[in-house]
């Protein structure tokens, strides 16, 4: 059976299964710039202090989106291995998402363009989502487990779905207990009771929701009783293909933020050790949420989950 994917910043759907999501801005920058930009999440929440300490080295983060653009230079030196699961054989990007998701990830620090969060990390980019941004089931699932084959330790996806699906859960289930760490976005359905789509709605994701500029929670990201945490997904500058900047909106652009604050974490412990183990999910949840600054209801709220991601305090506290 065809399950059907979008990508987390697509106009609405036609058909049932799908998933739909409000309009956002996206603003596309057609000149390469010129000297090295450093995005306003990164310098808000202090990223830049953090990589005295780390910068993602020897972490692999796995992103699987729309491809990516290959020989963008912020992300050429940063991608170690790429893989379409889309019956296409070409891992690049068509779209822009999956290359906007990887350089918030893991652009280089080279004096131009754009910095990510975790400039050192090594990048895997499974292409399961078509240049239209739409997917099955069966990509998904293949990405997943050749991420966890290929060695990732963490799995990014800015994809959703408002469907539940079988398949997807075992493998959700099989990266997780098998030591990986799963970063899945909130959506962008706005509030209310349960907007969460899948596979950020299944037990143990670490679910992403997004605020803006005034560390508030965006008004399009998803609510409900998986949200985990936040992070910067309003007006986000980041790669687009094939060598150019866009400016992008919405949890998609969350999602990898906290991969990369992960690969922080995660290689600063393996470098140093710390006071706490931190190799799988339910340690890395407690590393970014036991010092989550509240923004709403006092600790956990359906709105933003344990609220917004510390970067520095949760690596500090490998010390």
């Amino acid at each position: 059976m065809w399950n059907w994917f979008t990508s987390l910043f697509s106009g609405r759907s036609k058909h049932q299964n799908e998933t739909f999501l409000p309009p956002f801005t996206k603003e596309i920058v057609e000149i390469q710039a010129l000297s090295e930009t450093i995005d306003w999440g990164i310098k808000s929440l202090g990223i830049p202090e953090i990589w005295k300490e780390s910068q993602g080295e020897d972490i692999k983060v796995c992103i699987l989106d729309t491809g990516v653009a290959t020989k963008h230079p912020d992300l050429q030196k940063a991608i170690i291995a790429t893989k379409d699961f889309t019956g296409n054989d070409n891992p690049e990007d068509g779209n822009g998402h999956g290359s906007h998701c990887s350089g918030i990830v893991g652009a280089r620090s080279n004096d131009v363009g754009i910095i990510g969060v975790a400039p050192q990390a090594q990048l895997m980019v499974g292409k399961v989502l078509s240049d239209g941004g739409y997917g099955t089931i069966d990509w998904i699932v293949k990405g997943m487990h050749w991420a966890y084959e290929q060695g990732a330790d963490i799995i990014s996806m800015s994809l959703g779905s408002h469907s539940p699906d079988d398949d997807l859960e075992k493998a959700v289930r099989h990266v997780i207990d098998n030591g990986r760490i799963l970063i899945c976005a909130a959506g962008n359905d706005g509030s209310g009771s349960d907007t969460v789509n899948y596979p950020g709605a299944y037990k143990d994701v670490i679910c992403v929701g997004s605020i803006n500029r005034d560390m508030e929670r965006s008004s399009f990201s998803s609510t409900g009783p998986n949200v985990t945490i936040m992070a910067p997904g309003e007006d986000i500058y980041s790669c687009y293909p094939p060598d150019k900047y866009a400016t992008f909106s919405g949890t998609s652009m969350a999602t990898p933020f906290i991969a990369g604050v992960a690969a922080l974490i995660l290689s600063k412990h393996r470098k140093k050790g710390g006071k706490t183990p931190c190799e799988n999910q339910q340690q890395m949840l407690e590393h970014l949420t036991k010092v989550a600054r509240d923004i709403e209801d006092k600790g956990w709220d359906k709105n933003t989950g344990w609220g917004i991601v510390n970067p520095k305090k949760s690596v500090e506290d490998e010390d």
